[in-house]
């Protein structure tokens, strides 16, 4: 089974994105882990805002899924 993390982002400017984090979970099996942005620019462990370009820190995380704000 994979498991699904999001880190929801909310820029100043209003833009919503994401750090969609999967890995597997499963015992007895290969570990992997891949983690992707979403209506983000940046890296992984230093995101920013695509509309403005403002680096994102642990002060914009909201909490849900980027989907529960559309």
């Amino acid at each position: 089974m994979t498991l699904h993390t999001y880190t929801t982002y909310c820029c100043t400017c209003g833009q919503i994105g994401a750090v969609h984090t999967s890995e597997n979970d499963q015992p007895y099996s290969q570990n992997w882990e891949r983690t992707r942005l979403e209506n983000l620019g940046g890296s992984e462990t230093s995101p920013r805002c695509i509309a403005c370009k403002a680096p994102l820190d642990d002060s914009h995380i909201i909490p849900g899924k980027p989907g529960d704000y559309t």
